[in-house]
């Protein structure tokens, strides 16, 4: 395991910023700064050219990105102004190990939304026409690419490589755990669509991101899973994405709701909404529970 992210935090706590409530201002005040100043570039661009309409699909995953990339820049910031740390200490720990860990949350991230769309499947909720990309939309579809990594690469660095270390190395990681992926639920409150289950099951997947990432030593394996998981979800299968129709950026397969039971298919807010998502993630959450304790116990008896 990776130890230099966690290690460093624990070592130099007492120079880090010491009261939590700080912390998670500065988290959401860059997550909201960064939004008005993405959102208010792009509606600029369509005042002064209304004829940048026609190309919408694209500007989405444009504003997509600068958004992603202004919150991490701010979050980057913070970090280096106010505690004096750089990227190690959001847990981007550069090695041989980045690529490897990287592919290895992409191919996670993936398996575990197939499994989520085949139990919903199987439940009769949701069927797929094979669709395909049309020419006019390849541009489109390779910008939305791009911003989905650099989209998870920022929720990753906000909640799991901000938030949880320094909460946890103050509180217990238990508790760092928990308040962070509880954050994690509540950024998705106002999404269409949002409900009880929805926010509980991303709050799940939060927890279930923490463990993965704290098993790993470092973030990469958490934003490879995040992009895979919303990439495979919107553009592949051409379903909501927590909410938001990302189909209208190019999707290969268009998948369609045949049930009106949301506890099955998630209703607006897509599977991430299902009780299909909340058994996966539980299942995720005991498995990663499972290995972290037996690497604990194996590295105490060394």
């Amino acid at each position: 395991m990776e130890d230099k992210w966690l290690e460093q935090l624990k070592e130099e706590k007492n120079k880090a910023v010491r009261w939590d409530i700080l912390n998670m201002i500065l988290a959401i005040g860059a997550l909201l700064i960064a939004q008005l100043i993405g959102n208010s570039i792009i509606k600029l661009g369509l005042q002064l050219m209304p004829s940048l309409y026609s190309y919408l699909p694209l500007l989405l995953g444009i504003n997509l990105i600068i958004n992603a990339s202004l919150m991490i820049f701010l979050i980057y910031l913070s970090v280096k102004c106010i505690e004096g740390k750089g990227l190690t200490s959001l847990g981007l720990i550069f090695s041989h190990k980045t690529i490897q860990s990287y592919g290895k949350g992409i191919l996670t991230g993936t398996m575990m939304l197939l499994v989520v769309v085949a139990i919903v499947a199987l439940g009769g909720g949701i069927s797929f026409e094979i669709r395909g990309i049309d020419p006019s939309q390849i541009l489109s579809f390779g910008i939305v690419i791009l911003a989905w990594m650099i989209q998870g690469a920022s929720e990753e660095i906000l909640i799991r490589g901000y938030l949880l270390p320094r909460i946890g190395t103050r509180r217990g990681f238990a508790t760092g755990i928990v308040v962070s992926s509880v954050c994690f639920g509540m950024l998705h409150l106002f999404n269409s669509g949002s409900s009880v289950i929805a926010i509980l099951n991303i709050s799940l997947t939060g927890i279930f991101l923490a463990l993965y990432t704290l098993r790993a030593g470092n973030l990469w394996i958490a934003c490879g899973w995040h992009t895979a998981w919303n990439f495979v979800q919107g553009n592949i299968l051409g379903l909501n994405v927590s909410g938001n129709p990302i189909g209208v950026t190019g999707e290969l397969i268009r998948g369609s709701m045949e049930s009106r039971n949301t506890l099955l298919t998630g209703g607006e807010f897509g599977i991430e909404a299902s009780l299909a998502t909340t058994l996966v993630m539980l299942a995720a959450i005991i498995i990663n529970l499972f290995w972290y304790t037996e690497e604990r116990v194996e590295e105490t008896s060394r």
